[in-house]
């Protein structure tokens, strides 16, 4: 039935006003595609970053495991690298603790830098003193044969911090045997209180004389035998000085010019007391 012109409608009834309308199927569609497409844009990010972390750490990448045997496993995590000349060859996939009590590491190597590690390689697990560990491989002769997939070495452990309490006993040691070489009754204080003994009397007036002497009296005696034995030889040399001249003396009136005695060969130089003619004369030439 047709609505009476004069009857007014509820919807247009005055101060009534009208309804939104509602939206179409078709924008409904577009928003949940918008939707869908950005769902699968965010799961492809997960995806390729997924797999390109996977990528980093080398999971797809061709190994060779290395098996480490310790006696513990402290500072070792999953993850950390194995060094050899500074560079990172390896990693450590996975530790395990044997019925016997030791650890067993598990370290992939890449292939391609498997070639590193030889039959003689030496594998070392390093501590500092601020709590770093690294495994490190060290290979002396390359041309050896190559370290086999899956061998198992020994991993030799050097630990600073164990050290430190050797170190600290060793430091308590000498600085007990310090305070007891300076202590007020030690045997050094003694004998320095000994030595400022000594260098005191060396320089008081007896010197090393009183020092060794032990008393001044001794030491005036002897430098009152020293004093006479210096007059005494002084005296000496003036006597010698004396006979010296009296054998000069005698020298030059017995054998000089005109002395009593004649040297010998004065027959060739002197005429004899006799004749030349005497039968009995014969001079030691002739003879």
């Amino acid at each position: 039935m047709e609505n009476d012109p004069g009857t007014a409608s509820p919807t247009n009834a005055p101060g009534v006003s009208a309804a939104a309308p509602l939206p179409s199927a078709s924008v409904d569609r577009r928003l949940e595609r918008r939707a869908a497409a950005l769902l699968l844009l965010l799961f492809a990010l997960i995806c390729g970053t997924t797999l390109y972390l996977m990528y980093a750490r080398g999971v797809f990448e061709a190994t060779q495991r290395v098996v480490l045997t310790a006696d513990d496993s402290e500072g070792v995590v999953v993850g950390m690298n194995m060094t050899f000349s500074g560079f990172a060859i390896g990693r450590v996939q996975r530790i395990e603790l044997t019925e016997d009590g030791n650890v067993r590491i598990l370290v992939d190597v890449p292939r391609k830098d498997a070639h590193w590690l030889r039959s003689s390689s030496v594998f070392t697990l390093s501590r500092g003193v601020v709590g770093n560990t690294a495994i490190r491989a060290y290979s002396g002769v390359l041309s050896d044969p190559p370290l086999p997939d899956g061998a198992v070495r020994k991993v030799l452990v050097g630990d600073a911090t164990a050290e430190l309490p050797r170190l600290l006993s060793s430091v308590r040691d000498i600085l007990q045997n310090v305070s007891t070489l300076t202590s007020p009754d030690a045997a050094l204080a003694g004998t320095l209180a000994n030595a400022q003994s000594m260098t005191g009397r060396l320089n008081a007036p007896g010197g090393a004389l009183g020092l060794i002497m032990g008393n001044p009296q001794d030491a005036a005696r002897v430098m009152a035998v020293l004093d006479r034995t210096n007059t005494a030889l002084a005296s000496v040399d003036q006597l010698l000085r004396r006979t010296d001249g009296m054998v000069n003396k005698a020298d030059s009136q017995l054998f000089g010019p005109g002395g009593r005695v004649r040297r010998p060969g004065w027959w060739a130089t002197a005429a004899p007391p006799w004749p030349r003619s005497t039968a009995c004369w014969r001079t030691p030439e002739a003879a």
